[in-house]
Parts: C-alpha cells; sequence; structure tokens
C-alpha cells in the first residue's frame, strides 16, 4: 500500500474479466462502482483472479473462462467437482471442570488423525474412502453466539437463561472433520432464473454428502461418542453426523473444487493457468483441489501462491504468453 504503483480501489465489484479478439488473453477486467453504479473498464497486462473460490468460479463463468460443466455428459471444467467437507461433532458438559472458552488460545485444544493417516487404520469393513481428523479446543466463547444448553434444554425462558448461565464455562465440543470425495453431480453452474445487484446471474451450488461421506460421519461419530463417553462428562448430547448438508448451521468455510487442476488439460483447468493469466488463490479452500480432503488446504493454497508469483515474475513478465 505504500507502494507509489499501487491503488487500491474500495467499493468496487469485478463484474467480468474482459478478453482479447481472440478470447485467449484477458485484457483487463470490467467493474461497478457499488455506491455511484457506475461502470469502469480498467484495462491491465495481468489479471488475478482472488476473489475467494467461490467467487473465482463464478467470476470465470460471467467471463467466459473454460468451458462449464455438465454433469449429464461430464464435459466441461469449471463448475466441476465441487467440495464442501463432512464431519460429525458431540457437546460435553462438567460440573467439576471449567474451560474458559473466551479465552480461546490453540494451546489447549488437540487433534488425532488416527482414523485417516494412520495406514494401519483399515477402512474396508466400514466401507469408505477418505478419513477424518478428531479435535476438541476453543474458538470464541462471544457471549451472544456461544450459548452452549444441554439437551432437553428451553430454547428461551428462565430455565433457558439458568442453562446459559451454569454451562458457558462448562461445556466443550468434540468434533471430527472429514473428506468429500468428488462426485458428477455436485457441482457449481450460473443460475438460470436469479440475478444478483448488477444483473448477472447468481452462481447455483448443487451439492450434498453422498453414500462415502454418510459413511465417513457414522464412523466418525462413533469415535467421538466413544471418547466423550470416556471422559465422563455430566451431560452430554447424542453423536451427530452429517448425514445431509445444510448451510446453516454454519460448519466450515472449507470450499474445493470448481476449476480443478491436473495433468490433462481437457479434464483440468489449472494446467493452462497463464493462457489467459489467471491466477487461483484463496485462503480455506482452493478452487483447484479436485477432493475435499479431511485438512484445510492452506498449505497447497499457499504453495500454489509463491510457484504462482515465482512464474510471473521470472517468466510471463519477461516474455508473457502460455505456460504450461
Amino acid at each position: 500500500m505504500r507502494n507509489p504503483n499501487v491503488e487500491l480501489r474500495t467499493y468496487t465489484w469485478v463484474t467480468k474479466v474482459l478478453k482479447d479478439s481472440t478470447g485467449k488473453k484477458a485484457t483487463g477486467v470490467l467493474y461497478t462502482n457499488v455506491l455511484t453504479g457506475e461502470e469502469v473498464e480498467q484495462p491491465a497486462d495481468l489479471v488475478i483472479i482472488s476473489a475467494y473460490g467461490l467467487a473465482n468460479v463464478h467470476l470465470m463463468l460471467l467471463s467466459g473462462i473454460g468451458k462449464p460443466y455438465d454433469p449429464e455428459t461430464q464435459t466441461g471444467i469449471i463448475g466441476k467437482n465441487y467440495a464442501y467437507q463432512a464431519g460429525a461433532n458431540i457437546n460435553l458438559f462438567f460440573e467439576d471442570k471449567s474451560f474458559n472458552p473466551f479465552i480461546a488460545t490453540g494451546g489447549w485444544g488437540t487433534s488425532i488423525d488416527d482414523i485417516h493417516t494412520n495406514w494401519e487404520f483399515d477402512r474396508a469393513p466400514h466401507g469408505f474412502i477418505g478419513g477424518a481428523y478428531i479435535s476438541v479446543g476453543g474458538s470464541n466463547g462471544r457471549p451472544i453466539t456461544y450459548r452452549p444448553v444441554p439437551p432437553g434444554t428451553p430454547q428461551w425462558g428462565s430455565d433457558w437463561k439458568r442453562a446459559t448461565a451454569k454451562w458457558y464455562n462448562n461445556a466443550l465440543t468434540i468434533g471430527a472433520s472429514a473428506s468429500v470425495m468428488p462426485n458428477r453431480y455436485n457441482y457449481l453452474e450460473l443460475d438460470k432464473t436469479y440475478t444478483n445487484r448488477f444483473g448477472s446471474p447468481l452462481m447455483r451450488m448443487t451439492f450434498d454428502f453422498k453414500e462415502n461421506e454418510k459413511k465417513i460421519n457414522l464412523h466418525a461419530a462413533k469415535i467421538i461418542g466413544d471418547i466423550a463417553k470416556a471422559m465422563n462428562p455430566t451431560r452430554m448430547s447424542n453423536p451427530a453426523p452429517r448425514q445431509s448438508w445444510s448451510v446453516v448451521p454454519y460448519q466450515s468455510t472449507h470450499n474445493t473444487g470448481g476449476a480443478v487442476m491436473g495433468a490433462i488439460p481437457p479434464t483440468a483447468r489449472l494446467t493452462n493457468i497463464f493462457r489467459v493469466g489467471i491466477f487461483q488463490r484463496v485462503r480455506h479452500g482452493c478452487v483447484g483441489l479436485p477432493a475435499q480432503f479431511r485438512l484445510q488446504s492452506d498449505g497447497p493454497v499457499g504453495a500454489l501462491a509463491f510457484m504462482s508469483a515465482e512464474v510471473i515474475r521470472d517468466k510471463y513478465l519477461k516474455n508473457p504468453g502460455p505456460l504450461i
């Protein structure tokens, strides 16, 4: 921001990546000032898309970058292999233990990866591939949004208030974050009916957990249930495996897929990423990953960011053109 050649334009919304007559090179972007409604065409020698995974895919679909994915014919790339994150959780309540959730330090949490990366874990009896990591810890304790109460507590009134005060410091959650395998019927596309404030089609998500994820979730729920019982809580909920996906309540922001990378251009997008000067980069999710693995994708995303920046600096800027 302190560099004289950097300008940050706030209150702007990019609606399209502009291309030359060949359709193979990005020449700039079209954006709208959301305060005034003014539409601006901004030329550019290099366009980097880094608007979070879902917005990246949406912008590519709106801009005609790549062929949209068709689940019936399984052709096209953009929108393909969207994946979220599966899992399960259980809530524990202790009369004799206090966890001070408002402190929210990662150091008092712990995770185990025994039912995913452990090579001795045999998945065959359970009938699924992939796995889950199990963790316990605290990350907030916000007095309005964090109000853990045991099962059977009224949702309002004096009893609810007393339960909120009693259990705020004495509750704990054990969670399992599980992988999601790619499926031809989990994908992203432009909506045929609904539009945003700029008149562009919204992005439509078609997604739900398939049989493999449901089996992982049930297995993970049993594991965290056994752990919970061994901790001997005063009260506890039943293990809750995710058996169907819902945007409510919040679960995670770990979105992957939509422009998957691979070695064969007809079935992957990020192999010829620099044909149009497009770079996919998101946090806590990556459009280029073909599946949702049980861990967050920050590591691969960081590696892709450094690699792409290096290629742009050392090769593309010196000789603009396709870089495969």
